[in-house]
């Protein structure tokens, strides 16, 4: 599966999805800045699953219909990253086969998994 992780996804989250054979884009290793929307169209370009912890991409998403190839928000609140690293490796079955088309929110005891438009 291809993502793209935006600048607040943390090191370790990204590390883990690669070493499980994900291509992972992170936008902190591009380089150039680019503004959300140019992120969201980056992914949908290249056919990536975007991983962020903005909430602002919903809004891009459902209210200005930028189109997206799927989204995973992440709304984990552990203090460490390797709890929040945790939290999402408990969760990833659940929703992993379903990532394309959806949106999907991930917090530390609930999953929410809506269609894209």
């Amino acid at each position: 599966m291809k993502f793209i992780a935006d600048a607040n996804v943390e090191t370790e989250i990204v590390r883990w999805l690669r070493s499980i054979g994900h291509d992972v884009v992170w936008v902190v290793e591009l380089p150039l800045y680019f503004t959300d929307a140019e992120i969201l169209n980056l992914a949908n370009q290249e056919k990536r699953i975007l991983l962020t912890y903005d909430r602002d991409f919903g809004d891009l998403v459902f209210r200005r219909r930028l189109a997206s190839e799927g989204v995973i928000l992440l709304r984990l609140q552990a203090p460490l990253q390797s709890e929040r690293l945790s939290t999402l490796k408990n969760h990833w079955t659940t929703f992993e086969k379903c990532l394309s088309g959806h949106f999907i929110v991930v917090s530390d005891h609930k999953i929410r998994i809506r269609p894209l438009p």
